[in-house]
């Protein structure tokens, strides 16, 4: 295979990988991801953990989108001369071997800071240095090969070139960005709540002006250290399509924050285990609360939880839980049998924990699912980043 030819390739791999971790950013930042990103491996390596850092935008744009942009920036500067569309192929194949020298920089210091201020990482991102690296390296040697001799002249010309590539940058990372906030803008608005900068601000006002609960963390489901110093609660329903969603972004930002735990707390919409609700349903809710809780005393209630809530449109019936519960069982704990479990499910002890764990949010005054509470006040919006990471700031 050509250089050329395999150097257009790996810029297009890099656009593609810049690209899905720019079409996942913005879901999980604004709590409406519907599940995992693909390169969430483990608690190392979680690039939805890396999208909720402090360290994932510059100048308030996603570091993905500024990928994105660049590399087709890239891509252009060496296809107009391969594709014979310019009469000075010279001065864009310099061009371009500057223009990745560049890329190949900005990728030193983006995974510089992943190794110094992160203590988890993104997959996808490092293929992207990975592949920057090996874009540089061919384009350096198609130019040595097309231009053996440097002319000060030519070089003058790839300079306003280069110029040129490194100002449309920012402009289009800009107008990337402003369009996809747009769209979560204009959401916002037909939910009555207003522009999203207003909504941010109201919501991190009125959270510090909030009555404060005291959540007791005896059999709360809990992700983060024992000790850390900013607590998130959040009540949640199984079957809830919001909360589907929020759990991404609650999850990633605590795995990004070092210094936070999250709380977990089932708040079932069914009376039958939930005194706060006035009717009564299938008990499927109750059953993937009690599933949940029942996990937690056996040491796997994240992948239970994760599990049934993830897969909630199947969990329709008491015969589909019964079938995730075993695919929970088999994967994570397959020391426990499901009779032994159903032992644990079906018991009063377990029906009177849920009782009390949604009791807990009728005492918090819950009007809905999800709701989050940071350091013990309720955070309207809790499970969009931004809200959340404006809090959060205000904390430190």
């Amino acid at each position: 295979m050509k250089k050329s030819t395999l150097a257009i390739l790996i810029i297009l791999a890099a656009i593609i990988t810049h690209a899905y971790l720019s079409v996942h950013y913005y879901p999980v930042k604004f709590g409406t991801a519907t599940g995992d990103s693909v390169c969430n491996i483990n608690s190392t390596f979680n690039c939805d953990s890396v999208a909720a850092s402090e360290y994932s935008s510059f100048l308030n744009i996603p570091l993905a989108v500024w990928g994105v942009v660049t590399n087709i920036l890239l891509f252009i500067l060496l296809a107009i001369p391969l594709m014979g569309f310019t009469e000075k192929p010279k001065q864009y194949f310099s061009a371009a071997f500057y223009f990745s020298t560049v890329v190949l920089s900005a990728s030193f210091v983006m995974g510089g800071v992943s190794l110094v201020k992160l203590n988890t990482y993104c997959l996808f991102c490092i293929i992207a240095y990975i592949l920057s690296i090996f874009s540089f390296e061919l384009i350096r040697r198609i130019n040595n090969e097309e231009n053996p001799e440097k002319d000060f002249k030519l070089e003058f010309t790839n300079l306003k070139l280069l110029i040129i590539a490194l100002f449309m940058i920012p402009v289009l990372s800009f107008i990337v960005h402003k369009a996809v906030m747009a769209s979560y803008d204009a959401d916002i608005k037909k939910s009555g709540q207003g522009s999203l900068e207003s909504f941010i601000h109201r919501s991190v006002k009125g959270w510090e002006s909030t009555p404060k609960f005291d959540f007791p963390d005896s059999d709360a489901l809990t992700m983060g250290p024992a000790d850390a110093k900013i607590v998130i609660v959040e009540f949640a329903d199984f079957l809830c399509p919001h909360c589907k969603k929020a759990a991404p972004s609650l999850h990633s930002f605590t795995k990004s924050h070092p210094d936070v735990q999250l709380k977990f707390y089932a708040f079932p919409l069914d009376g039958s285990c939930n005194k706060a609700i006035k009717r009564t349903g299938g008990g499927e809710r109750c059953k993937l609360a009690k599933a949940t809780y029942c996990a937690n005393q056996k040491g796997f209630g994240w992948p239970m939880h994760d599990y049934l809530l993830n897969n909630q449109e199947k969990m329709q019936s008491h015969d589909a839980i019964d079938s995730g519960i075993k695919h929970v069982l088999e994967k994570d704990f397959p020391m426990l049998s499901f009779e032994s479990f159903k032992v644990c499910l079906d018991s009063e002890e377990t029906h009177e924990a849920i009782l009390k764990h949604a009791a807990r949010g009728e005492t918090a005054k819950i009007e809905g699912t999800p709701t989050v509470f940071l350091q013990g006040k309720k955070l309207n919006g809790g499970q969009i980043l931004p809200i959340l990471e404006g809090a959060y700031k205000t904390l430190k």
